[in-house]
């Protein structure tokens, strides 16, 4: 309702790009509307408008949505500008990555600063390809959805939220990994590229959360050999999937997180692993707190449920493991 009222007392000739902009307008755009400098000023020192630093206008005076804080980081970067990273990603509808910042790709070159103010906060990353790999015919302007993501994760202060936002952007079905390869693969100087990499193929062969990517991670550092992530099982009750499967030595390790302390869904677990059990498998549970913060025990008991069905470990893993062993008081079966 706001927007409604508030656009029916502009002036006319305003009207039709304040709705396009969500009553989000820049000083050259009222200027070249022959609003001039004493009639902006007029609206914004009587309250009616409000300036969002030097070059924004917001055309009413209450709070700002989501988009037109948007709005006002495209307006304030200028031409060839378009959101980017996790505002960007937040428009192709990545959940769970809301940032207060505006981010925005401009031009290399660009000698326009951030801005700082009460009601949004814009930070600028200049790039020789600002205005490319955008969503098409979406206003404002964006990248798409895997450029968005990719950027966001490899600008990642944490190598755990680099890893997180390549997740989540698959696991919402936003993406699928190919996706994300194929923009990777075209940037050879991208930063964390490696780490990118490993997470899209971990991602890609099954692994559905934070805990999961670091347990593979955690099986590779120690030289165990590779599961397979979420393998479907059919059964006559059902269709399950099962976490990390060593098919060859008949072991599954079940990554879990509080959620099995539900008490139906640890019912349903149960119910699985018994008729998992009685087909000879042997089943072990790792906590996701284990994995976070224990993450050599986590593999210590992995590799003992492995050599306890046949697996040898080769003497540079076997000396590795002892390690583990000793660092973590954790006195090894099987070994």
């Amino acid at each position: 309702m706001q927007e409604v009222d508030s656009s029916r007392r502009l002036p006319l000739e305003l009207r039709p790009l304040a709705t396009a902009q969500d009553l989000v307008v820049s000083r050259r755009q009222l200027t070249d509307l022959g609003l001039g400098h004493e009639a902006v000023k007029f609206r914004t020192g009587g309250g009616v408008w409000r300036d969002l630093g030097p070059r924004v206008v917001v055309l009413h005076s209450g709070e700002l949505t989501r988009r037109q804080r948007a709005w006002a980081g495209l307006l304030h970067a200028g031409p060839e500008a378009a959101l980017a990273l996790a505002t960007a990603a937040e428009a192709g509808g990545l959940r769970g990555y809301l940032e207060w910042t505006v981010h925005v790709a401009v031009p290399h070159g660009r000698e326009v600063g951030h801005l700082d103010h009460p009601m949004v906060s814009i930070r600028l990353h200049q790039t020789r390809h600002a205005s490319s790999e955008l969503a098409p015919a979406r206003t404002p302007a964006r990248h798409n959805l895997p450029r968005a993501v990719v950027e966001m994760a490899s600008a990642a202060h944490a190598d755990n939220r680099t890893r997180a936002v390549i997740a989540a952007a698959i696991q919402q079905r936003l993406l699928r990994p190919a996706d994300l390869s194929r923009l990777v693969e075209a940037r050879p100087t991208l930063p964390k590229r490696l780490l990118i990499r490993e997470t899209i193929a971990d991602v890609a062969g099954g692994a559905q959360s934070l805990p999961e990517l670091d347990y593979a991670r955690a099986l590779r550092r120690a030289g165990l050999p590779e599961p397979t992530r979420q393998r479907k099982v059919c059964r006559p009750n059902g269709v399950w999937y099962l976490d990390n499967d060593f098919d060859d030595w008949l072991v599954t390790i079940e990554v879990n997180g509080m959620q099995h302390h539900d008490l139906l869904a640890s019912e349903a677990d149960d119910v699985r692993r018994g008729g998992l059990q009685r087909r000879g498998r042997l089943v072990v549970d790792v906590s996701s707190y284990s994995v976070r913060h224990r993450e050599r025990v986590a593999v210590l008991r992995t590799a003992e449920a492995l050599m306890s069905r046949g697996w040898v470990p080769s003497p540079s893993v076997r000396t590795r493991l002892m390690r583990y062993s000793r660092e973590e008081n954790w006195p090894l079966e099987a070994a």
